[in-house]
């Protein structure tokens, strides 16, 4: 049972009991604005005992740089019943603040007049209207300023640089092939590296330069008060050095690089929108420039753009129309020159523009999301025309072509199977071609979904190699079965010592660890010998057909090649 020294005023509580309210409360002098009585819920609240409550004054539970305001505030509410207002601030003992809303009336207390204050704590409801106000201007994730306040901050310099008659250089950067990355480690590691990235750019911009998100991996740039394009350039440069630095994502080091593209002003836009229109539009062309790539913008690209889109719409329709078909072009065996292959190429036949170049828009299907839905139609269909073709013990396999997003898939092995179900398509004539940067992102991850495909008997081939990571002793961890040699280093493999040097290197790599060599671009017969000597097995290219439709394939097949006089022919 609580007790409690009885004093002079205590006689006249009952007709007042504050100890009874739930929330903290007190009653104080008007006059003097000395505290007369405080409740125990407001000793809690504010960490002092009830005597030394009686000791203070109300303006002393208000920071310093308030008190003044505080007394008109008070002494304006003294003249008033009622009074019902805030937030106010309070100091606590411990010296932190408090918000609290108050509702005052005037009082009998004991025989003299006082002024009954109850308080309510608003700092939680304060603290979300903050956080309210933050998110309203800021990345919830990474912190960042969002784009609506990146423009205006861009709005507020172009003012400013009109009157000093000064650039303003505004970048675009996007990092490369962090969807994939996103995929195969999970989104809580994608949203951690989007962390460091932000940070990692802050630290690289100079001072009064403003860096925002602009969504998923896309982050935009300002930079007041520059005095030339080589400024900026060297900018861009900087920035992809802050973010290629290795970043560790739980067991995982994995490197990232962003391509950039930049506007200025004013040379490229008078207002915030354009420049940073202009900007995105610069990064999708160095994006179509390979990985790393910065592009500075230019007026064309703005055409370019509006193709672009055109070309994304026309895309999607295509879908529906049935516009996308398949182009086969023959695998030949090096010994006995039988087609005993045949590689899938996805065409698009536009009812308008004819056909359209794969590199035009694939990369299209793949930004807009729908390279999965066209890479499960290509494996059905490759699987369906390959089941087509008769051949007998002879039959050509057929080799698809299997995107880094749609390798990354965690029902790309289901598609397979269900695919070779519905066909009926013996496992061992498909075969799924990779490129060497595909696999290469994650060689565990990698791995382990080759080696579920391995276990279906499907074939499996590793496409472009040498142009990539060129990481050779990686290799033994998958489980290949065909390595195929890029163009790039085909086409003057007959007269290049270095490129000869590298399909060399490339072939006694591959007969150790018992792999096909298939070569690619094969487009003169001077290829032919050299090949042969490097110990090649399968050819691919020009000199024996390009990319032809199902039934044009089935003639070629029927039909064969003849070896030139100059090459034997192994029986």
């Amino acid at each position: 049972m609580r007790t409690r020294c009885v004093t002079a005023l205590d006689e006249h509580r009952p007709y007042l009991d504050i100890d009874s309210v739930p929330v903290p409360c007190w009653v104080y002098d008007p006059k003097t604005l000395a505290f007369m009585d405080v409740n125990a819920a407001a000793c809690a609240a504010y960490g002092y005992s009830r005597d030394e409550f009686l000791a203070m004054s109300i303006l002393d539970i208000r920071p310093p740089e308030d008190r003044e305001n505080a007394r008109r505030n008070v002494q304006e509410a003294g003249t008033q019943e009622t009074v019902v207002d805030g937030p106010w601030r309070h100091l606590r003992r411990d010296g932190t603040i408090v918000e609290v809303d108050v509702a005052a009336t005037t009082v009998d207390y004991g025989g003299r007049e006082g002024r009954l204050v109850l308080m309510t704590d608003v700092s939680e409801r304060q603290r979300v209207r903050e956080r309210v106000a933050y998110l309203a201007a800021h990345d919830a994730l990474t912190g960042l300023p969002n784009r609506k306040v990146v423009l205006q901050y861009l709005e507020r310099e172009i003012s400013r640089a009109q009157m000093q008659e000064s650039g303003i250089a505004v970048l675009s950067l996007d990092i490369d092939g962090f969807r994939t990355l996103n995929d195969t480690l999970g989104h809580a590691r994608g949203d951690e590296l989007l962390r460091i990235v932000a940070r990692r750019l802050e630290g690289a911009v100079p001072n009064g330069a403003a860096v925002g998100r602009e969504g998923s991996d896309a982050f935009v740039i300002v930079v007041p008060n520059v005095r030339s394009i080589d400024e900026i350039a060297e900018l861009a440069r900087r920035l992809q050095r802050a973010i290629r630095s290795p970043v560790t994502l739980g067991r995982h080091e994995v490197v990232v690089d962003a391509s950039v593209g930049i506007s200025r002003y004013p040379e490229d836009g008078l207002d915030g929108e354009t420049l940073v229109r202009h900007a995105d539009t610069a990064l999708v062309r160095a994006k179509a420039r390979g990985h790393g790539s910065v592009q500075e913008f230019a007026a064309r690209m703005h055409a370019l753009a509006l193709k672009r889109l055109v070309l994304e719409n026309d895309l999607r329709r295509a879908w529906d129309r049935n516009e996308l078909w398949l182009a086969y072009q023959p695998l030949v065996d090096l010994n006995s020159w039988r087609i005993v292959g045949a590689e899938a190429l996805l065409r698009w036949r536009h009812p308008e523009l004819g056909e359209i170049p794969p590199g035009d828009f694939i990369p299209v299907a793949e930004e807009i999301g729908m390279i999965a839905m066209i890479g499960e139609w290509v494996v059905n269909e490759a699987c369906m025309q390959a089941v087509r073709w008769s051949g007998g013990d002879h039959a050509p396999r057929v080799t698809v072509n299997i995107s880094p997003r749609q390798f990354q898939q965690h029902d790309l092995c289901l598609t397979i199977a269900r695919a070779l179900e519905r066909t009926g398509l013996a496992p061992q004539r498909l075969e799924l071609e990779l490129t060497e940067s595909c696999v290469m992102q994650d060689i565990h991850t990698s791995a382990r979904i080759m080696r579920e495909l391995k276990a279906m008997n499907v074939r499996l081939s590793v496409d472009d190699f040498g142009t990539g990571y060129s990481s050779l002793g990686y290799l033994k961890h998958f489980p290949i079965d065909t390595l195929k040699i890029d163009r790039m280093f085909i086409r003057d493999v007959d007269s290049d010592p270095f490129d000869r040097a590298i399909a060399t290197a490339i072939v006694a790599v591959a007969r150790s660890l018992n792999l096909r060599i298939v070569a690619e671009g094969v487009e003169r017969a001077e290829h032919l010998d050299v090949l042969r000597g490097l110990g090649c097995d399968e050819l691919q290219g020009f000199f024996f057909s390009e990319a032809v439709d199902p039934k044009v394939f089935g003639i070629v097949f029927e039909r064969g090649f003849t070896a030139p006089a100059h090459v034997q022919k192994v029986p």
